[in-house]
């Protein structure tokens, strides 16, 4: 006579709730990813060396009481500031509080000033920059580019701005960018939108802008905060890319729990067997 190894039915039933149970709180955290936020103040001289490094010349940086100054002098032409050191992945808000202490009439080029810019580091960037121009124009830039087989595709839009206290931000929401500005103590205002699909994004700078040219800039930066889906640290896993994952396991797992669930309301249909 072969002997078969049977669970006792009330056993069963507790082992399969479980299971029930486990698959009901994997499903509820698959979405329980929140945002992320990094937020620092540079006042009375803080600044966070382990998330941002220094871009350009440290000579031209100080940290002060009153934010961290940055002072380009010719013949220097380099931008400085800081570079964010974790990759943003998914939807992302940066926002920078920011001072343009001085600029003397600059040469011609592209603006000098203050600046974010972010890029892939491959086909696309995109920054926001609070700029004086040669003929002495005080203006907001967006600005975006693709590069297609080499070839760079740049657009920009120009505002008029006078403050030189300025809140400079970029948010990305799905497959748009979308530019804001204001005063500081005002709300911000959108001045532009572009296409932006890029992800993710390892290279966020903030930064005093020297234009292309050898002009001298002073500028002050008070705070930056940035909040994304993830911010992602040099060698860590990605959670986004984890979460991934847990579907193809919830499917697997509704498969092998559907048939044991069968099994058992099939087992207790039938009549018990005579001992």
């Amino acid at each position: 006579m072969t002997s078969h190894i049977q669970i006792p039915r009330p056993l069963s039933s507790v082992l399969l709730r479980g299971l029930w149970i486990a698959l009901a709180i994997l499903w509820l955290d698959r979405g329980s990813q929140g945002a992320e936020t990094f937020s620092e103040s540079f006042l009375n001289k803080r600044h966070n060396q382990v998330m941002l490094s220094v871009m350009g010349d440290v000579r031209f940086i100080e940290p002060t009481d009153g934010g961290l100054h940055i002072h380009v002098t010719p013949p220097a032409t380099e931008n400085t500031g800081f570079k964010y050191t974790p990759q943003l992945i998914g939807d992302f808000v940066i926002t920078v509080k920011a001072s343009l202490l001085e600029v003397p009439k600059p040469l011609p080029g592209h603006g000098t000033g203050i600046a974010i810019s972010i890029e892939d580091g491959h086909t696309h960037g995109a920054s926001i920059q609070r700029v004086v121009f040669s003929d002495n124009r005080q203006s907001l830039v967006s600005h975006h580019f693709t590069i297609n087989a080499g070839q760079h595709d740049h657009k920009s839009k120009e505002t008029s701005f006078a403050s030189k206290d300025v809140i400079l931000q970029i948010e990305r929401k799905g497959s748009r960018l979308i530019y804001r500005a204001a005063d500081k103590g005002s709300e911000l205002k959108e001045i532009d939108r572009a296409d932006f699909t890029a992800n993710p994004i390892p290279i966020t700078l903030v930064y005093a802008q020297t234009g292309g040219a050898a002009n001298e800039v002073q500028a002050s930066i008070e705070s930056l905060e940035i909040t994304a889906d993830e911010l992602l640290r040099p060698g860590q896993r990605s959670k986004i890319a984890e979460s991934k994952k847990i579907p193809i396991l919830l499917v697997v797992a509704l498969g092998i729990a559907a048939v044991a669930t069968g099994a058992f309301l099939l087992r207790r249909k039938l009549p018990k067997a005579d001992e």
